[in-house]
């Protein structure tokens, strides 16, 4: 039996760089090894190319250790991993060890600092060993959600009834979400309770005051999650016909886009004239992946196409690095 590949994970322990690690080290067939990377004072607040002594800006972990087991990989994410993912290549070939590192996300250094850089599209980073892809790297997929086991029970509903997944975000630094959204987020979705039943689970950006205002104002029928015990996420997705985002969330943008369940983007107004995630919304719409939400009190059913990033690019990848 052919022994797994192993791989070494580098996150700073936020969801939005873990999973798109542990997708890729799935869809690798790799076995692999979690390591949270914290950073000290000063290099905290330093780009990468300023780490000056870096090895020794993460505390209780010295680089030089991480590479005892000899990975065959480093898969790295999150600005604080980008001094490591460097740090630690350069180690393995000065040592004549077979290592190969990826990035994911712009690194904002010279993408030649790794072996291979996978890039969302709308952060038009370029080279000749960049790997472009729509939204962000994830495992979620039909097949996946098919075989999930529903953990938690909704208030029970008519089968005539469709049920909405509702997804909500908060303030970013790409898109307004302030009291006139909230109003105006508000309207909509008691618009849509008429017609749908509601499975509504906040961020934790959302603001309080919009939760309390959907939890007064939504009869039973309706769920929302306020935070306490099992996160339903896999639940909501699982049970519903529809879903709902706001356009603040790359990460459920190219989740929900992955999933043949029609998706419903409610978009937000941007703090800047040019906003990269407005081009990433573009492109969803364009491909039929995902369509605007135009206020209608029912949402009409499209042919919606299912997104497959992961699978698309796995062969590219595994050709850049000569596997």
């Amino acid at each position: 039996m052919t022994q797994k590949k192993t791989c070494l994970i580098l996150t700073n322990g936020r969801v939005g760089t873990v999973k798109p690690c542990r997708a890729l080290a799935e869809a690798l067939k790799l076995e692999s090894i979690e390591v949270t990377l914290k950073p000290k004072f000063p290099w905290l607040y330093l780009p990468a190319k300023l780490w000056f002594f870096g090895r020794y800006a993460y505390k209780s972990i010295d680089l030089n250790d991480l590479l005892k087991n000899s990975p065959n990989y480093i898969i790295t994410s999150g600005r604080s991993t980008v001094y490591a993912g460097m740090y630690l290549k350069n180690f393995a070939q000065i040592r004549n060890k077979p290592m190969k590192s990826i990035h994911i996300m712009d690194p904002k250094v010279d993408p030649k600092n790794f072996d291979a850089v996978i890039c969302p599209d709308h952060d038009q980073l370029s080279g000749p060993n960049v790997i472009k892809c729509l939204g962000t790297l994830h495992n979620l997929s039909d097949e996946a959600l098919n075989a999930y086991e529903p953990q938690l029970k909704f208030p029970p509903v008519p089968e005539s009834v469709e049920i909405l997944g509702v997804f909500l975000g908060g303030p970013s630094k790409h898109f307004v979400f302030d009291q006139l959204v909230i109003n105006t987020i508000m309207k909509y979705l008691l618009k849509l309770s008429e017609n749908h039943q509601l499975l509504i689970s906040p961020s934790r950006r959302t603001p309080q005051t919009l939760i309390d205002q959907l939890s007064n104002q939504l009869d039973d029928k309706h769920y929302i999650w306020t935070g306490e015990g099992p996160n339903p996420y896999l639940d909501i997705l699982k049970q519903s016909d529809k879903l709902f985002v706001t356009a603040d969330s790359v990460s459920m943008m190219s989740e929900f886009a992955s999933l043949s369940k029609p998706l419903f983007i409610y978009d937000l107004p941007s703090k800047k004239s040019s906003n990269k995630l407005s081009s990433l919304i573009n492109q969803l719409v364009k491909h039929h992946y995902a369509k605007l939400y135009e206020g209608k009190p029912i949402l009409e059913t499209y042919s919606k196409k299912t997104l497959n990033s992961m699978t698309n690019l796995v062969d590219p990848l595994l050709n850049l690095l000569g596997k």
